[in-house]
């Protein structure tokens, strides 16, 4: 299964990426804790990798695959619905 997830791009660290969704526009409504601090945002895809870690049952992942991103930092408005999206 291939699932989305509204990053930052060119930044690392927890806060910056959303929660996983079932679609691309879904991926712009679940941010979770993601901060933009002025920097674009971009729409990866990760498909399941075979098989889970055999310790802990987390689900792999294949590289991430950049789908869609922002010309410009803040084209998005990204949120729980467009009345009340809210620029992160």
């Amino acid at each position: 299964m291939t699932y989305y997830r509204l990053i930052v791009l060119g930044a690392t660290g927890m806060y910056t990426y959303g929660d996983l969704a079932g679609s691309p526009e879904l991926a712009k409504l679940a941010v979770g804790n993601l901060q933009r601090r002025d920097r674009r945002l971009g729409v990866v895809a990760l498909k399941e990798a075979g098989g889970t870690w055999s310790d802990c049952a987390h689900v792999r992942y294949e590289n991430p695959v950049l789908i869609e991103a922002e010309e410009a930092a803040g084209d998005w408005a990204v949120g729980a619905a467009e009345s009340h999206a809210r620029r992160v």
